[in-house]
Parts: structure tokens; sequence; C-alpha cells
């Protein structure tokens, strides 16, 4: 928009109270998406004054063809302060994260972000572009905001997503909870299961490598109680995260070992084999992860410990 105190964003950008608005403008909002997609953005608002505000939304036309407005909702992201940084010592501060329900109008403070999360699921509907506005309501005056919607000509059908619930712990009490972090993660799992997570991420087993060869024996007792406490909160898929490691900034090694020695060749197939009859045996389903964002110069070792893994 044409007005520096009303802005939109993607919606994975993380909006601090305090981000500067782009220097782009532009007066509509344009969106994508399949049929049965659900797609989102943000808007952002900044008052120069204490202001009131409310918003409604509209239904989205094309031709005789509706985007209904029951499509469409509306959340105000809230913030959490973290005590210690999240990348760097220096990060502190209020972070973007929850999203809260408007069921009325609210009071804005002034010269700090406010973001709203739209969220609009289309339905299986005509394809092409539908236009509409969402309305804003700032102290009684009344803006607005042009969007358009453009639906493609085919659907998402049978897809489904697989929500990764991995905690970091050490920040569980930086939000003012202050009771044990066993306790604060069981209802973080809770909730996420609640929310569409379907994969937990257990503890690692214990291995045990003979420094000679490389012969390892992997005990799972704990990442089995660790799995069997996850399928009580509703999980129902495990992510086995035991990836080659770093030395010296450079990925390629298991346990010190580098992945072209006969030691990780033999740890490592001993883990496949003993990973794969204790999930045949748990009877659950399971993703092994061992080589994160490879560079392009990797490839073909990724490629390789692929098929040693197949």
């Amino acid at each position: 928009q044409n007005n520096p105190n009303i802005w939109f964003s993607t919606s994975p950008i993380k909006i601090s109270r305090d981000s500067v608005a782009p220097l782009a403008e532009n007066d509509i909002i344009h969106l994508k998406g399949a049929q049965n997609e659900h797609i989102s953005f943000q808007i952002v608002i900044n008052p120069e004054q204490i202001t009131t505000f409310s918003f409604n939304t509209n239904d989205l036309v094309n031709g005789e063809s509706l985007l209904e407005k029951s499509n469409i909702t509306v959340n105000k992201v809230d913030y959490v302060y973290a005590s210690e940084g999240l990348v760097i010592s220096d990060d502190l501060g209020y972070y973007p994260d929850p999203l809260s329900d408007i069921s009325s109008s609210l009071t804005l403070a002034p010269g700090q972000n406010q973001p709203f999360w739209i969220g609009i699921s289309i339905p299986s509907i005509e394809p092409g572009t539908y236009r509409g506005t969402l309305d804003l309501t700032l102290n009684g005056n009344i803006i607005q905001i042009p969007l358009e919607v453009e639906v493609y000509g085919f659907a998402l059908e049978g897809t489904s997503f697989n929500v990764d619930a991995r905690v970091n712990k050490p920040y569980l009490n930086d939000y003012g909870d202050a009771r044990d972090q066993d306790i604060i993660l069981d209802d973080v799992y809770k909730n996420l299961v609640q929310h569409g997570s379907t994969i937990f991420y257990p503890q690692d087993p214990v291995f045990t490598i003979q420094p000679e060869d490389g012969r390892t024996l992997v005990d799972f007792s704990s990442m089995d109680l660790n799995i069997d406490y996850a399928l009580t909160l509703g999980f129902k898929k495990f992510e086995m995260y035991r990836e080659l490691g770093y030395v010296d900034g450079y990925r390629g090694t298991w346990f010190g070992y580098p992945y072209t020695s006969i030691q990780f060749l033999n740890s490592f197939s001993d883990y496949l084999s003993q990973l794969s009859y204790y999930l045949e045996n748990k009877d659950v389903e399971a993703y092994l992860i061992f080589w994160d964002e490879p560079r392009l110069e990797h490839y073909p070792d990724v490629s390789s410990l692929a098929t040693l893994i197949r």
C-alpha cells in the first residue's frame, strides 16, 4: 500500500516490532494457489498514535464463482520474550510466534509493528482470479486493501504433510514458565500433535564402537522408551537423526571416523542393520536423515551412501 504505516509480507518472514517496511510498493496483494491448498500472508500495521482497529473479510469474486469469506481467517501475531539469544548472544527480545484469535476490535500501540496473519483455504472452485478487498477500520476510518487470489486449474488431492516436532530444550524456560522442563516439553508436544504435527524426533540410541575395525553394537532401550512415550501422545512417525558430523567445518565423519574409512563402513552398516531390525519389530514408520543440506560437490558421496542405506 502507498501508506508507510500499512504494509504486507509473505508468511515465512518473522516480523519484529521494529522491522522496517519494504521499499517496494504495490497497490494489490496477489496470491496464487491450487484448489484444496491453504495459502497465507501477513498484513502489518504500525500506527502513529493509539489506534482502535478491526478487520473484516469479504467474498472474493471471479465472474459468477465465489471464494467465500468463510474460507479467510485472520489471526493476530503475538510475541514471546527470549531471555537468551536464539542465534547469537545479543539476539534477545520479543519474537513473533503465537497466533491468537480476533473476536472484537483491538487497541494498537503506536510506533511498533503489529502483524496479522491472513490464511486462505481454497476450496474446489472454478480456476481463475478471484478479486475483492480486506477492510481495515482504524479509529473509525475504513481502508480497503485490494486482494487477488489466482486459483490454478488443478487440485491437491490425497496429499499429506508431515510436520517435524523438534524442540530446542535450552529455550523452554525463556518464556516465563518456571515449571520443570520435562513438564513444559510434555505440554509442547501435546500442543504440536493437536496442531497437526506427525513426526517425533526421539533421543539417539547408545553406540558402542570398537576402534580397531568400527564394529558397532547399538542399544535402543532409551530410545524405545522415548518412542513409546511419543506414541501415547499421538505421534505417527519418527525421525532417526543420525547424520555425518563436522570436523574443522567439513561434514563427513561418523563419531570421528571419516566416511571413507573402514571403521565408518562397518559401524554405519551395523547401525543400519540393527536399526532396520528394531523398526521392523517395533512396527513404526521412520525416516533416516544422514546428510543435511549437502553441497553440490558432496552429491556423489550422498548417492553412494544412499545406495548403502537401501
